[in-house]
């Protein structure tokens, strides 16, 4: 069952995310830093569910900053990039004990050769 805040409620819930939301454009906003729904909940004396549909029908949906999603985006790409290095340099270690293996006639290497992923479609390249 649904809970609707009174008018008075709605106006002092709309008072405060004026105070603590930031409009970031396209229908969005975010929370200055410490402040969410049910912060404004818990200062208002409300539900948390009445600040979010005040929030939506006046403000907008949530969205991160911009800094913070940039932030979390970067530190994906770095981490691919570390694992690419690994991939890498252990490929290449790889590579060379193969070569060692056939130069010395200890075993048949064709089948211990690692394959390259294909970037464009996933599928495994032979190296």
């Amino acid at each position: 069952m649904a809970t609707h805040a009174s008018r008075q409620e709605t106006v002092n819930i709309h008072k405060k995310l004026e105070e603590v939301l930031t409009d970031i454009g396209d229908g969005f906003c975010t929370f200055r830093d410490g402040w969410d729904d049910q912060k404004v909940a818990d200062v208002v004396g409300v539900k948390k569910a009445s600040v979010m549909g005040t929030r939506i029908e006046c403000f907008g949906k949530l969205r991160q900053p911009p800094r913070e999603q940039d932030h979390r985006l970067d530190e994906a790409i770095r981490a691919i990039e570390n694992l690419q290095r690994c991939y890498d340099e252990l490929k290449q270690r790889h590579d060379k004990l193969c070569d060692t293996l056939a130069l010395n006639r200890v075993a048949e290497v064709r089948h211990l050769r690692v394959a390259q992923p294909n970037h464009s479609n996933g599928q495994q390249r032979p190296s």
